[in-house]
């Protein structure tokens, strides 16, 4: 998609080009997210809209827009910024790059 058109102005002199911006406007069955990301532990969601996560000793701490900060006992395995989702893996859990 384009980030912008080109148009001619039909208000002012002809030679005159305007550059409107054009914007993605999702569908309706599409969910609109800002920058809140969707926090997984393995495959089973466990959180929606997530404003900021941070590793703790426990685990990782994460906040929602109305929810008070919470522990999850868990590390992080890996994040996709794209699809705004950040999987866990439980702690304890070993994972083949970690097992030696």
């Amino acid at each position: 998609m384009r980030d912008c058109w080109w148009r001619r102005s039909t208000k002012v002199t002809p030679t005159i080009w305007h550059v409107s911006r054009i914007t993605h406007h999702a569908s309706r069955d599409t969910e609109v997210k800002m920058c809140q990301a969707t926090v997984y532990l393995g495959d089973k969601e466990i959180a929606r809209e997530v404003t900021w996560l941070e590793p703790a000793e426990e685990g990782v701490r994460l906040a929602t827009f109305f929810e008070e900060p919470r522990v999850v006992p868990g590390r992080i395995r890996h994040i996709d910024f794209l699809k705004h989702r950040v999987v866990l893996e439980p702690l304890g859990e070993t994972t083949a790059e970690g097992a030696e």
